[in-house]
């Protein structure tokens, strides 16, 4: 599988959010619309300049919350109806037929996986889960029965997707599937091209910390965002700035979401799938810069399981911008691969 797989949930807070820098001069006349709400178990944010765009902001927002909704509907689990839900709950390994937008995902994860060498992995859910990420919030290290018997679960191989024929099988009848981190991806996707269809060029699409950008702001030149400084204190500062010219933006790290082990040590969320435990790593974060987010959503994800040294090897090899943010002391240290765009730090 090579290096570990680990996931990232959806709830709102957990993790580093690719933070709004204040690079926008806000004019009397000048006119952008700001359409907001919540979807996924987290918050939404569109704005974008109308330019000469006939629909109005309010009908925007009624179909880019009817596109979330039936997103959720297919891809969540959390609600027991939807689509993912009820094929993750048959314990069966026969043919199951699924719908167009779930096996877009799914063959996206399938390549992503391929990318990471196995790093991105979204059958990873139930060691995430054991080790006290998922619902049952368990702080105690599992055993090693239990590890066994989770681990024996895990694995892309033991899914079969035909996107042709639009159809989804298990070898192992107790595979679960988990799109969180990378369903806010595809979402933020969709609603760039509500907006493009629509005419409206330029704009910037977040979701729960996954941005799309395209165009320019009011000021005429690209959108900038910000990324966090990875440390565990409460207060959220900004390390450095980010141009975003026709490009999506996807952030994650391991410092927010982690428990105390009993000897002090740190179990963060990172889990490697190879040894059925948290990766063993610093505390860092990783941005991936891409022209889809729903690609970008996923490899952030892959590359901190990977480790900065194989993750930055696999990038040139791959030619991906990609970036490690690590503390050293009370300052952080940056490495980019070379296809990364020059950034301002703080």
């Amino acid at each position: 599988m090579g290096p570990g797989p680990i996931r990232r949930f959806l709830l709102p807070g957990l993790f580093i959010v690719a933070l709004f820098v204040a690079l926008v001069v806000r004019q009397p006349k000048a006119k952008i619309w700001k359409v907001e709400g919540q979807i996924f178990g987290t918050t939404y944010l569109v704005k974008a300049l109308p330019g000469d765009s006939t629909i109005g902001p309010e009908t925007l927002k009624e179909e880019i919350d009817a596109k979330l909704t039936a997103i959720d509907l297919v891809m969540s689990t959390y609600k027991e109806s939807s689509e993912l839900s009820k094929f993750n709950r048959a314990k069966t390994t026969e043919t199951t037929t699924i719908s167009k937008e779930l096996a877009e995902v799914l063959q996206e994860s399938l390549t992503v996986t391929t990318i990471t060498q196995g790093a991105f992995d979204v059958t990873v859910g139930p060691l995430v889960n054991l080790w006290g990420f998922g619902p049952d919030k368990s702080l105690k290290d599992p055993s090693t029965e239990a590890l066994a018997k989770a681990k024996a679960q895990v694995g892309t191989d033991k899914l079969l997707l035909s996107t042709d024929g639009l159809t989804l099988q298990k070898k192992h009848p107790e595979l679960f599937i988990d799109l969180s981190a990378i369903a806010k991806g595809y979402a933020v996707d969709q609603v760039g091209l509500i907006l493009e269809k629509h005419g409206l060029e330029s704009y910037l699409v977040e979701i729960g910390g996954e941005i799309r950008a395209r165009g320019r702001n009011l000021n005429g030149a690209v959108w900038h965002l910000g990324i966090e400084k990875p440390h565990i204190l409460p207060t959220r500062e900004v390390a450095l700035v980010v141009p975003l010219d026709d490009l999506s933006m996807a952030t994650t790290g391991n410092y927010r979401n982690y428990y105390l082990r009993e000897d002090g040590r740190k179990v963060s969320h990172a889990i490697d799938a190879r040894t059925a435990e948290p990766v063993e790593s610093p505390f860092s974060s990783v941005t991936v810069l891409h022209k889809d987010c729903m690609r970008a959503d996923a490899l952030a994800t892959g590359f901190l399981a990977l480790g900065r040294e194989d993750g930055l090897k696999i990038a040139e090899e791959h030619k991906l911008a990609v970036l490690y943010v690590e503390p050293a002391g009370e300052s952080y240290e940056v490495f980019a691969s070379s296809t990364f765009p020059k950034f301002h730090t703080k």
